[in-house]
């Protein structure tokens, strides 16, 4: 029996690292699309990705890193952080989704385009 409940601490020690939450800093995290969280903090599994699409960038954010993440529930979307995290399989990214806006690339068009991207407070890897 004490086997058992030292295998059942482990267990759950090792998986509260990298177990999805349903609050940050007491803010309840969004559950909508990239649209309907803008301003607000998600959290959602992806992993670095290995074909880039063309993104906006922002380079006038005061973020160390920049990169692209795939994931199921938005696509690949560009991750800015201040968290430096080694390459990892998987992640569980949580962070504010901001909105950029820019001049479409279509010639003679004035048309704004606007994209979403994260903004990520914390980055952990999945084992």
């Amino acid at each position: 029996m004490r086997k058992l409940v030292v295998l059942y601490l482990f267990f759950m020690v090792f998986m509260s690292g990298c177990s999805l939450i349903t609050e940050h800093n007491g803010d309840s995290l969004c559950e909508g699309s990239l649209s309907e969280c803008e301003g607000k903090v998600v959290q959602f599994e992806a992993k670095f990705a290995d074909e880039v699409f063309q993104h906006m960038i922002d380079t006038e954010l005061p973020y160390e890193r920049m990169f692209y993440a795939d994931s199921d529930r938005f696509g690949q979307l560009v991750v800015y952080s201040n968290v430096v995290t080694d390459e990892c399989d998987g992640m569980i990214l949580t962070g504010t989704v901001i909105k950029i806006e820019g001049q479409t690339k279509r010639p003679g068009s004035d048309e704004l385009y606007a994209e979403r991207q994260l903004i990520a407070e914390d980055i952990v890897c999945m084992p």
